[in-house]
């Protein structure tokens, strides 16, 4: 048996796969087709029929997500703003209607 001699100064922590579908609120399942498509962390082989996350990646995909929800929400706004804006720049340009002009 070898032994394996940390990279990184931060202790490793595995997070068996319960624990990652409580924690990310996915199901097996959809975890799966995520690391499929590479939108999520792959999992690591401990023995043969035992898998785990490496935690820190787990909470850097959570991360991610949340920095994705906030950005998408300040794009949001801006394009509200920028549509009320418009509006607003549309409505000074228009002459005022006369009430009882004749047609």
């Amino acid at each position: 048996m070898s032994t394996h001699e940390p990279q990184h100064t931060e202790e490793l922590r595995i997070m068996r796969p319960a624990h990652v579908f409580k924690r990310v609120g996915l199901s097996a399942e959809t975890i799966r087709q995520l690391e499929l498509r590479d939108e999520f962390p792959r999992r690591v082989q401990l023995a043969l029929r035992s898998t785990g996350w490496i935690e820190s990646e787990i909470e850097a995909w959570l991360r991610e997500r949340i920095a994705k929800r906030d950005e998408e929400r300040a794009q949001g706004i801006e394009r509200i703003n920028r549509q009320i804006r418009g509006i607003a720049a549309s409505n000074r340009q228009r002459k005022p209607a006369r009430f009882g002009a004749a047609a």
